[in-house]
C-alpha cells in the first residue's frame, strides 16, 4: 500500500514539472521580442601617397620563320642577347622573369585570293623587368639596350610599391578618423549620442590617380613588331627599305633563314629616351562603420 502511494506521488510530481514547463515556455513566447539595435551607418574615404619603389617593365621579343623550330631559335638567340645587354647594366638575373610564350602559325588575310595564306611560323617570348628605386635613373638605358638587342615591343611600364602596409595601416587609420567625426556630428543633430561601434569594415585599391579623379595606371607603348610588320633581328629586310635600315642584332653573326620576307610598314616607334616621371603612388581606402545609438 505505501509503494502505490509513493508511486502515484512520483506521478503527480513529474505531471506537475510537465505543467510547469508548458507554463513557462507559453510566457516566453508571449515575451516582446527584443528589439534591433539603433544603428547608424557611415561610410569615409582617405588615402595616402608614397614615391614608387619598384618599376616594372616588359620586353617582347618575335620571330617569324618558315619552320617552328627556326621561330623558336631565332626568339631564343634575341632573348640571350637581350639578357646579356642587361647584365652589363647591372640588371642581375633575379629581376628578370619569362611572363609569356607563344609559338604558332602566322598567317594574313590575302585580299586577291580570298582566303587566309600562311607564311611560316612565329615565336614570341615576353621577359618581365623589375627594377628597384636605386635603378630608376637605368631605366632608358634598359629600353635602349632591350632593343638593340632584337626587342620588338616594349610594353606594361608600371610604378609600383614592394611593400604597401604602413601605406595602407595610415590611410585606413585617417578613414576611421573621418568616419567617426561624420557619424558624431550626424548623431548631435540628430538629438542623440554614440554607443559604440557595431560592425567595421574595409575596401582599398591603389593606382594612379588622373586629372579626373579617376584610377589610372601609367603605360608606356614602344611599337608592337606584330602590328607594323618589323622584322625580327636578322631577317632579310622587307620590300623598300634596304639591308642597312633593317634592325640588326641578337643573331650572333648566324645568316637569315630563307622565307617569305614582312610586308612593307612604317618604322617602328623609338623608344622614349628618358624615363617617364613616376610621380606618387596613391593608395585610396575606403571604410563602412555602424555606430550603436544611445
Amino acid at each position: 500500500m505505501e509503494r502505490d502511494t509513493l508511486f502515484g506521488r512520483i506521478v503527480v510530481a513529474v505531471l506537475a514539472l510537465a505543467v510547469l514547463a508548458t507554463l513557462v515556455d507559453s510566457a516566453v513566447s508571449r515575451r516582446e521580442p527584443r528589439p534591433e539595435p539603433r544603428v547608424l551607418n557611415v561610410t569615409a574615404e582617405a588615402y595616402e601617397e608614397a614615391e614608387p619603389d619598384v618599376v616594372r617593365i616588359s620586353l617582347g621579343m618575335k620571330a617569324v620563320r618558315p619552320t617552328p623550330q627556326q621561330a623558336a631559335a631565332q626568339v631564343t638567340a634575341t632573348v640571350a642577347a637581350v639578357q646579356h645587354r642587361l647584365a652589363r647594366l647591372g640588371v642581375t638575373q633575379d629581376s628578370i622573369e619569362t611572363s609569356e610564350l607563344y609559338l604558332g602559325e602566322d598567317q594574313e588575310y590575302d585580299s586577291r585570293m580570298g582566303r587566309e595564306v600562311k607564311l611560316g611560323y612565329k615565336a614570341y617570348h615576353w621577359l618581365r623587368v623589375t627594377l628597384k628605386r636605386d635603378n630608376f635613373p637605368k631605366l632608358a638605358q634598359v629600353t635602349d639596350a632591350a632593343v638593340a638587342g632584337g626587342a620588338t615591343s616594349l610594353s606594361g611600364l608600371t610604378w609600383e610599391m614592394e611593400d604597401d602596409t604602413p601605406l595602407r595601416a595610415a590611410a585606413l587609420e585617417k578613414a576611421t578618423t573621418r568616419a567617426r567625426t561624420k557619424a558624431v556630428a550626424m548623431a548631435n543633430a540628430a538629438g542623440t549620442r554614440l554607443a559604440g561601434v557595431y560592425r567595421i569594415s574595409d575596401r582599398y585599391s591603389e593606382g594612379w590617380e588622373d586629372d579626373y579623379g579617376g584610377q589610372q595606371a601609367p603605360y608606356v607603348h614602344g611599337g608592337m613588331a606584330e602590328m607594323r610588320g618589323i622584322p625580327a633581328p636578322g631577317a632579310p629586310a622587307p620590300p623598300g627599305m634596304s639591308p642597312a635600315e633593317a634592325p640588326a642584332g641578337g643573331t650572333g653573326g648566324e645568316p637569315p633563314a630563307s622565307g617569305p620576307p614582312p610586308m612593307a610598314a612604317p618604322p617602328m616607334m623609338s623608344p622614349p629616351t628618358s624615363p617617364p616621371v613616376p610621380g606618387k603612388l596613391r593608395l585610396n581606402c575606403s571604410v563602412q562603420v555602424a555606430f550603436l545609438l544611445r
